[in-house]
C-alpha cells in the first residue's frame, strides 16, 4: 500500500507528465501552423513574381511588335506635300491603333505590379517597376523617332494618339521630377539584363537556387 507521500508524488510526476506532454504538443501544433502560413505567403509570392513576369513579357512582346508597326508605317509615308495634312487621317488612324495595342499591354503589367506591391519584397517589385519604365521610355523613344527620321510632323488629326500616349507614359515624362522608388540608374540597363536581374531577386526571396 503506497503511503500519503508516495502517491503524492506519483500524482505530481503524472501532472507534471501530462503538462510538459501539452506544452510539447502545443508547441508543435503551433509550429506547425506557423510553418503552414510561410508556405502559404510563399506560395503566394510564386503566384505573384510568376504573373509578373507574363505580363513583363507580353509588355516587351507588345513594346517589339509596336517598334515594328512604326517602322514600317515610317517607311511608306509618302513624302510631304505642302497644304496636305501630316499625318494623313489614315496614317492617324493606323497610329492610334499601335498605341491602343501597346497601352493594353503596359496597363495590365502596371495594374499587376500595383496589385503585388502588398505582398512581395520591396527589391523585386522594383526591378519590374524599372523594366516596365524603360519599355515605356522606349517606345516614347521609337514613337518619337518615327516621324522625326521621316521628317513627318504629327498633325492634329494624330493628336488624340499622341496625347493617349503622353498620359500614358506620365511616369517617363515626369520623372525628372517625381520622386522614384528606385535607383534611377537602373533605367540605364538593358532591357534583357533587368529580366535577368528581376527572375534572380525573385529566385533570391523564395529561396530558389539554379
Amino acid at each position: 500500500m503506497l503511503s500519503l507521500g508516495g502517491a503524492m508524488v506519483s500524482l505530481i510526476g503524472v501532472a507534471l507528465g501530462s503538462g510538459v506532454t501539452f506544452l510539447n504538443t502545443t508547441e508543435t501544433i503551433a509550429a506547425q501552423q506557423e510553418q503552414s502560413v510561410e508556405q502559404y505567403r510563399r506560395d503566394q509570392r510564386i503566384d505573384i513574381y510568376s504573373n509578373l513576369l507574363k505580363e513583363m513579357t507580353n509588355l516587351q512582346n507588345a513594346s517589339e511588335s509596336a517598334r515594328s508597326r512604326l517602322t514600317i508605317l515610317r517607311l511608306s509615308l509618302p513624302t510631304p506635300v505642302e497644304g496636305q495634312p501630316r499625318p494623313t487621317p489614315a496614317v492617324a488612324a493606323q497610329l492610334e491603333k499601335i498605341v491602343s495595342d501597346w497601352e493594353a499591354a503596359y496597363q495590365r503589367l502596371d495594374g499587376t505590379i500595383s496589385d503585388a506591391e502588398l505582398f512581395t519584397q520591396e527589391y523585386v517589385i522594383d526591378l519590374a517597376m524599372v523594366f516596365r519604365d524603360r519599355l515605356v521610355i522606349d517606345f516614347y523613344d521609337a514613337y518619337g523617332n518615327a516621324f522625326a527620321a521621316a521628317r513627318q510632323p504629327i498633325s492634329d488629326a494624330a493628336g488624340d494618339a499622341a496625347s493617349q500616349l503622353r498620359v500614358t507614359a506620365a511616369a517617363a515624362a515626369d520623372m525628372a521630377g517625381t520622386p522614384s522608388p528606385y535607383d534611377m540608374a537602373l533605367l540605364e540597363t538593358a532591357i534583357p539584363d533587368l529580366r535577368n536581374m528581376y527572375i534572380d531577386a525573385a529566385k533570391r526571396d523564395l529561396g530558389l537556387n539554379d
